[in-house]
Formats: structure tokens, sequence, C-alpha cells
């Protein structure tokens, strides 16, 4: 009696399990996702930083939505004419800020005079990228506004860390493209951001 019992328990469980199936996307949100209490929809950004070996002007950055991120360097600057320096994916949900850093600090030592001889003093320099993004909250899925800042810290020629700060509030709907683009030491770079995918939530 209790050998059926356990048989017909597992049966009923496996049952129970293959009607549940697999939860979609929507349902789960990614674990870096932290919803507004009026969040309807997931966003799905995704940015490439592009060094460009050959200035493009204001009209060439203009992609057209839908283009797939991976080949909107191409379409900006020739098959050849870019190098991909970043390439970073973030998630949020329409009125909650998300940032993503990708920072490295580096300390070196260098002599400085005093009375009597030399010491060595420690100087730090922090390069890298910050991307923050800040989504209102949507009354519709077509278009998002959203605050965007990106910062870029690099070295410069002549020493020391430049920083370039670009963005603005841009209205974008999936597949839409905000591009951005600033000169370092005679060398163009662009950030490439895409609202990549726009997904309803499912609330309990």
């Amino acid at each position: 009696m209790k050998k059926s019992l356990s048989s017909l328990c597992a049966a009923l469980f496996a049952s129970v399990a293959l009607v549940a199936g697999p939860v979609s996307a929507t349902d789960q949100l990614p674990p870096s996702v932290n919803p507004h209490l009026n969040s309807k929809y997931l966003l799905q950004y995704r940015a490439l930083l592009i060094k460009l070996k050959k200035p493009v002007t204001e009209e060439q950055l203009r992609v057209k939505s839908g283009t797939p991120l991976d080949e909107a360097p191409a379409a900006i600057a020739g098959a050849d004419g870019y190098t991909i320096l970043r390439n970073k994916r973030l998630h949020t949900t329409d009125g909650e800020p998300a940032t993503h850093k990708d920072l490295v600090t580096h300390t070196r030592t260098v002599p400085e005079e005093i009375p009597g001889g030399l010491r060595g003093r420690q100087i730090s320099e922090t390069i890298g990228e910050v991307m923050n993004i800040a989504p209102a909250v949507a009354t519709t899925a077509k278009k998002i506004s959203s605050d965007i800042n990106f910062f870029h810290y690099i070295k410069a020629e002549k020493g020391g860390v430049a920083t370039y700060k670009v963005g603005g509030q841009k209205t974008l709907g999936a597949g839409d493209y905000a591009t951005y683009t600033w000169q370092h030491d005679g060398q163009q770079y662009a950030l490439l951001l895409q609202l990549e995918a726009v997904d309803p939530i499912k609330h309990d």
C-alpha cells in the first residue's frame, strides 16, 4: 500500500511539473533588476563604445531604428573604420534608474623633491566608463523617455586623466538609438546606445 501511494504521489508531482512548464522571461526578472512600484516594462539597453579611425559627421551617427547594434558601427564608419572598446548590456524597468561601472584604478609612485632630497609620492588614476540610465515611468511601451549620462575617463597624452560627459534626455522605442561622440587627443570616440527590447512585466 505504501509503495502504491508513493508511486501515485510521484506521478501526480510529475504531472504538475509538466503542466507548470518553464517560466517566461517577463515572469522572472533578471537578478540585477529592482522594479519600481509602478513599473510596467522590462527594458533591455545595450551600448557599444567605439573608437573611430576617421572622423564621422552627425548625419552619419544617425542609425536607423531597428538596425541590429552589432551592425551599427559598420553602418556609421565602414567595415574597417572602427574599434570596439566596450560592449555592455543593462537591464532595468521603467521608473527605475540603473548604473553600470567599468573602472580601473592604477597607482604609481613619482619622485617629489623635499628639503634634503627626494621622496616617493603615490598618485592614483582611475580610467574607464560609467553609464547612468534613468527611464521615466511609462504610460505606453511605444516610447519611453530616458535620462542618459555617460562618463569616459581616459589617459591623456600629456599625463593625467581626461573626463568626458555625454548624454541627455532621449525618448526611445524598442530598436531606437541614442548616439553621442567626442574628441580626445585628436581621436574621435562614439557611444551607440540602443533600447533593444521592451517587454511587459507580468504582475501577480
